[in-house]
């Protein structure tokens, strides 16, 4: 079918395209996601490893020797955490140089699709006529006898479109079309998405934990910056999608401490609570129902009727500005009054 049509290369070209790429990509996913993530789950034990030694040894719990073993372990691990990530640099590098020839194997089957379409119009027309001609001919046939009879022919059914599928092999171009279109993008993707959210740095060799499922990893996975393809991991930092891991050992140290410090502030918030109750007990016990008097203080000196003129508001003063209008001969005028002068 594909000879008919010329499209027999194209279809060749894009399908080794294809192969090529998923073949690079499952090598990628394997590397980021198995390997490495088995890596950086060692590196976090290592790293807590260290710790708790490094802190023994300050305290004379633990010798030198111990430390300098658990400090060659993380070092090991990072190392393999370079290795990993020389390797993925080099697969992806060699997805985005593919980029160029899936787009022409795209550019390629996409012109001879319109030939291969006709040709599958004009097979269809063919034996649609074909089909037409013989339905004519039992429809001819079926009057005759109708006529030579005298009666209907009744209970036959009548032709009706259903549902068809023109096959796998008649639809393949077309679906190669749209996965060599797919494969396209994710290339672009891998390329534009190195230059996106550039302000935020990343050591090469911190963890991080996501948070929801995003480009075939889940959330709770752990990556680091060559897990993703350059910049998406920063992008996911951005996002607040992705954080760094901590030491799990610190971890549960701090919420057992943050558990203890709001038991100790509820416990003491009880207390306080329990001691005003015990005071309004003993100040309602004393109360002997007549009104509390609050007298003012007095100034060392002051007579009773001192001390009240001193806690007395002082007077508003009266206001020295002329009236505005006046009475005269039973009528409101305007302006001061004449003559007048300011007390």
């Amino acid at each position: 079918m594909f000879k008919r049509s010329g499209i027999e290369g194209a279809v060749k070209t894009g399908e080794a395209l294809l192969s090529r790429i998923e073949k690079l990509n499952q090598t990628i996913e394997r590397k980021a996601q198995d390997e490495l993530g088995a890596v950086l789950k060692e590196r976090i034990e290592a790293d807590a490893q260290l710790a708790e030694r490094e802190t023994a040894a300050a305290l004379g719990d633990a010798n030198e020797a111990s430390v300098k073993s658990a400090r060659a372990k993380v070092a090991g691990l990072n190392s393999k955490i370079d290795e990993c990530s020389s390797s993925l640099a080099g697969l992806r590098a060699g997805v985005l140089t593919l980029g160029g020839d899936i787009g022409r194997a795209h550019g390629a089957l996409r012109k001879e699709l319109p030939a291969y379409g006709a040709s599958l119009r004009e097979n269809f027309e063919k034996r649609w006529r074909e089909g037409v001609a013989a339905w004519a001919a039992l429809q001819s046939e079926r009057r005759a006898l109708e006529l030579l009879t005298g009666e209907e022919l009744k209970g036959l059914p009548d032709a009706a479109a259903t549902e068809f599928d023109v096959g796998e092999e008649t639809r393949h171009p077309y679906s190669l079309l749209e996965r060599l279109e797919k494969a396209l993008r994710a290339v672009v993707s891998l390329h534009r998405d190195g230059r996106d959210h550039s302000d935020v740095h990343v050591h090469p060799h911190s963890v991080f934990k996501i948070s929801r499922d995003r480009w075939g990893f889940h959330a709770g996975d752990l990556v680091c910056e060559a897990s993703l393809p350059d910049g998406r991991l920063r992008a996911l930092i951005s996002f607040e999608e992705a954080h760094a891991v901590k030491n799990p050992h610190i971890k549960e140290a701090a919420s057992a401490a943050r558990n203890a410090l709001n038991e100790l502030d509820r416990a003491q918030q009880a207390e306080a609570a329990e001691k005003q109750r015990l005071a309004e007990l003993d100040r309602r016990a004393n109360d002997d129902g007549r009104p509390e008097i609050k007298f003012a203080r007095m100034h060392p000196g002051d007579s009773p009727e001192q001390s009240r003129a001193r806690y007395q508001p002082e007077p508003e003063p009266q206001s020295k500005v002329p009236p505005t209008e006046y009475y005269k001969d039973g009528k409101r005028v305007p302006g001061p009054l004449p003559n007048s002068v300011d007390i």
